[in-house]
């Protein structure tokens, strides 16, 4: 007798929090729910009563297209699909692709400047934007189409 009480009690435990789970309208109507006074309940298209609420992943690597200056220069409208592929992924930072011969501050984005000093074949104040110089792409840039 005591294990069907727990058991009983165990049951409307596991209910009444799947009942808190249903959508309402303001009113307090069910969201999906018949008229009143009308005895068939709505179904979807694939004849199911149940609302299909799966997540469906719409963007990928498949919907984001590149395309090179080049071809926007000559009208050639080919978008191509990124490269997904996982080559070099050990030299992900801009440290690691040239192989450590350049300092920053530790933090992505910030000024590189070589370990070895460029002798510069002119006298004069710089800039300094050659510091950033190999964050940009100037020869082959890629334009990207992410929708």
């Amino acid at each position: 007798m005591f294990y069907r009480l727990i058991l009983v009690f165990l049951l409307f435990s596991v209910a009444l929090p799947a009942m808190a789970q249903r959508p309402t309208t303001p009113e307090g109507d069910e969201v999906g729910s018949p008229a009143p006074g009308s005895d068939r309940k709505k179904r979807n298209s694939n004849g199911s009563i149940f609302l299909n609420d799966s997540v469906r992943n719409v963007y990928g690597p498949n919907t984001v297209l590149q395309i090179s200056e080049e071809d926007i220069f000559y009208n050639r409208l080919v978008y191509k699909p990124i490269d997904t592929a996982i080559n070099n992924i050990h030299r992900w930072g801009y440290l690691q692709r040239f192989n450590y011969l350049y300092q920053d501050l530790g933090n992505i984005g910030t000024a590189l400047n070589p370990l070895y000093p460029i002798v510069r074949n002119f006298s004069g104040a710089v800039s300094g934007f050659n510091s950033y110089r190999l964050y940009h792409e100037t020869e082959y840039p890629k334009y990207f189409d992410t929708k």
